[in-house]
Protein backbone atom coordinates (compact mmCIF):
# COMPACT_ATOMS: atom_id res chain seq x y z
CA UNK A 1 0.00 0.00 0.00
CA UNK A 2 2.88 3.05 0.87
CA UNK A 3 4.28 2.03 -2.69
CA UNK A 4 1.08 2.87 -4.43
CA UNK A 5 0.79 6.17 -2.47
CA UNK A 6 4.29 6.87 -3.15
CA UNK A 7 4.20 6.64 -6.89
CA UNK A 8 1.22 8.76 -6.66
CA UNK A 9 2.61 11.40 -4.65
CA UNK A 10 5.86 11.11 -7.41
CA UNK A 11 3.36 11.38 -9.98
CA UNK A 12 1.49 14.63 -8.83
CA UNK A 13 5.12 15.94 -8.02
CA UNK A 14 6.01 15.58 -11.90
CA UNK A 15 2.45 16.90 -12.51
CA UNK A 16 3.34 20.37 -10.42
CA UNK A 17 6.97 20.29 -11.59
CA UNK A 18 5.70 20.61 -15.36
CA UNK A 19 2.84 22.89 -14.81
CA UNK A 20 5.66 25.65 -12.89
CA UNK A 21 8.10 24.77 -16.49
CA UNK A 22 4.76 25.70 -18.86
CA UNK A 23 4.26 28.65 -17.07
CA UNK A 24 7.57 30.00 -17.53
CA UNK A 25 8.01 29.48 -20.76
CA UNK A 26 4.26 30.78 -21.20
CA UNK A 27 5.88 33.84 -20.00
CA UNK A 28 8.34 34.32 -21.86
CA UNK A 29 6.52 33.16 -24.76
CA UNK A 30 3.91 36.15 -23.95
CA UNK A 31 5.73 38.41 -24.41
CA UNK A 32 7.18 37.28 -27.92
CA UNK A 33 3.83 36.63 -29.20
CA UNK A 34 2.84 40.33 -27.44
CA UNK A 35 5.68 41.92 -29.29
CA UNK A 36 4.49 40.04 -32.75
CA UNK A 37 1.25 40.71 -32.05
CA UNK A 38 1.89 44.71 -31.63
CA UNK A 39 4.41 44.74 -34.70
CA UNK A 40 0.80 43.50 -36.69
CA UNK A 41 -1.80 45.94 -35.65
CA UNK A 42 0.87 48.59 -35.99
CA UNK A 43 1.67 47.88 -39.60
CA UNK A 44 -1.88 47.31 -40.13
CA UNK A 45 -2.56 50.75 -38.25
CA UNK A 46 -0.15 52.54 -40.64
CA UNK A 47 -2.20 51.02 -43.42
CA UNK A 48 -5.65 51.92 -42.62
CA UNK A 49 -4.79 55.37 -40.87
CA UNK A 50 -5.59 58.32 -42.61
CA UNK A 51 -3.23 61.31 -44.38
CA UNK A 52 -4.50 64.41 -45.11
CA UNK A 53 -2.93 66.55 -48.00
CA UNK A 54 -1.76 68.99 -45.47
CA UNK A 55 1.76 69.32 -44.93
CA UNK A 56 2.10 71.94 -42.63
CA UNK A 57 -0.41 74.11 -40.38
CA UNK A 58 -0.20 77.22 -38.42
CA UNK A 59 -0.41 78.00 -34.91
CA UNK A 60 -0.28 80.93 -32.57
CA UNK A 61 2.58 80.99 -30.10
CA UNK A 62 2.41 82.85 -26.86
CA UNK A 63 3.38 85.85 -28.42
CA UNK A 64 0.40 85.77 -30.74
CA UNK A 65 2.95 85.74 -33.70
CA UNK A 66 2.28 81.94 -36.46
CA UNK A 67 4.78 80.29 -36.55
CA UNK A 68 4.65 77.24 -38.80
CA UNK A 69 5.36 73.46 -37.48
CA UNK A 70 5.31 70.36 -39.32
CA UNK A 71 1.76 68.71 -39.20
CA UNK A 72 2.62 64.70 -38.34
CA UNK A 73 0.02 62.15 -39.51
CA UNK A 74 -1.21 59.29 -37.45
CA UNK A 75 0.14 56.96 -39.86
CA UNK A 76 3.61 58.63 -39.04
CA UNK A 77 3.41 58.16 -35.50
CA UNK A 78 2.18 54.80 -34.43
CA UNK A 79 3.92 53.28 -31.22
CA UNK A 80 3.96 49.91 -29.38
CA UNK A 81 4.34 48.90 -25.93
CA UNK A 82 4.16 45.34 -24.12
CA UNK A 83 3.16 46.44 -20.47
CA UNK A 84 2.24 44.81 -17.21
CA UNK A 85 -0.60 45.15 -15.70
CA UNK A 86 -0.18 46.39 -12.00
CA UNK A 87 -3.37 44.53 -10.27
CA UNK A 88 -3.45 41.43 -11.97
CA UNK A 89 0.54 40.96 -13.43
CA UNK A 90 -0.52 40.13 -16.67
CA UNK A 91 1.07 42.01 -19.60
CA UNK A 92 -0.79 43.29 -22.77
CA UNK A 93 0.33 45.36 -25.53
CA UNK A 94 -0.67 48.58 -26.83
CA UNK A 95 -0.79 50.28 -30.31
CA UNK A 96 -1.27 53.94 -30.27
CA UNK A 97 -0.52 57.38 -31.08
CA UNK A 98 3.41 58.74 -29.99
CA UNK A 99 3.88 62.15 -27.96
CA UNK A 100 2.10 64.25 -31.50
CA UNK A 101 -0.78 62.39 -32.49
CA UNK A 102 -2.34 60.56 -29.60
CA UNK A 103 -4.54 62.82 -28.64
CA UNK A 104 -6.15 62.69 -32.92
CA UNK A 105 -6.98 59.12 -32.64
CA UNK A 106 -10.73 58.57 -30.96
CA UNK A 107 -11.59 62.19 -33.68
CA UNK A 108 -10.65 60.33 -36.24
CA UNK A 109 -11.50 57.07 -35.71
CA UNK A 110 -14.68 57.66 -34.32
CA UNK A 111 -15.96 61.30 -35.89
CA UNK A 112 -16.60 64.27 -34.08
CA UNK A 113 -18.47 67.51 -34.04
CA UNK A 114 -16.80 70.58 -36.00
CA UNK A 115 -17.02 74.30 -34.92
CA UNK A 116 -19.60 75.15 -37.04
CA UNK A 117 -21.75 72.30 -34.92
CA UNK A 118 -21.72 69.94 -37.77
CA UNK A 119 -21.32 66.28 -37.03
CA UNK A 120 -18.21 65.18 -39.37
CA UNK A 121 -17.88 60.95 -39.30
CA UNK A 122 -14.95 59.08 -38.49
CA UNK A 123 -13.82 56.20 -40.95
CA UNK A 124 -12.95 53.85 -38.11
CA UNK A 125 -9.49 53.12 -38.79
CA UNK A 126 -8.52 50.98 -35.57
CA UNK A 127 -11.57 48.87 -36.05
CA UNK A 128 -10.75 48.39 -39.29
CA UNK A 129 -6.91 47.45 -38.30
CA UNK A 130 -7.77 45.17 -35.78
CA UNK A 131 -10.26 43.14 -38.11
CA UNK A 132 -7.16 43.29 -40.69
CA UNK A 133 -5.18 41.76 -37.91
CA UNK A 134 -6.79 39.00 -36.01
CA UNK A 135 -6.13 36.41 -38.54
CA UNK A 136 -2.60 36.80 -37.78
CA UNK A 137 -3.37 37.63 -34.30
CA UNK A 138 -4.46 34.22 -33.90
CA UNK A 139 -2.18 32.44 -35.80
CA UNK A 140 0.22 34.32 -33.55
CA UNK A 141 -1.16 32.94 -30.17
CA UNK A 142 -1.57 29.27 -31.66
CA UNK A 143 1.85 29.40 -32.32
CA UNK A 144 2.71 30.61 -28.91
CA UNK A 145 0.82 27.92 -27.22
CA UNK A 146 2.24 25.10 -29.69
CA UNK A 147 5.84 26.18 -28.02
CA UNK A 148 4.80 26.19 -24.86
CA UNK A 149 3.04 22.65 -25.17
CA UNK A 150 5.65 20.75 -27.00
CA UNK A 151 8.14 21.49 -24.58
Amino acid sequence: MANANIKYEEAIDEIRAKVARMSELMDKESSRALDEIGKVIESSVMMTAPVSDKEYYYYKNGKGERTRTWNVHIADDVTRKVKRSKESKMKYVTVSGDEKTWRKWHLANDGHVAKNGKFVPGNHFADKAEIKAEHYIDNIIEKAMGGVIKN
